[in-house]
């Protein structure tokens, strides 16, 4: 039997079964995935005074002198970069 075009029957069993192969990769891939996020989950909880603790320290900080100053003296750097990204698009 001659071949038309370079098909040949075998070439799209091939094709179906690496895709199926592929499927199946991707599946184990997420299943991964989703097993090692529930793990970080469950380990990376912070209890509630650790959390309000972080909290009084950032307001502190960002309500501080030099953060202000620090502010303000980048307030070109940061006008100039955007200016930049509005161009590239």
């Amino acid at each position: 039997m001659a071949q038309q075009g370079g098909w040949a029957p075998d070439s799209r069993l091939d094709d179906l079964e690496s895709a199926r192969l592929r499927e199946l990769e991707l599946v184990d891939r997420i299943a991964g995935l989703e097993a090692e996020l529930a793990q970080l989950s469950a380990t990376s909880v912070v209890s509630p005074s650790a959390t309000l603790a972080a909290e009084i320290e950032l307001h502190r900080v960002t309500t501080s002198p030099r953060w202000y100053a620090g502010r303000i003296l980048e307030l070109p750097y940061r006008a100039l970069r955007r200016l930049r990204r509005a161009r590239r698009r």
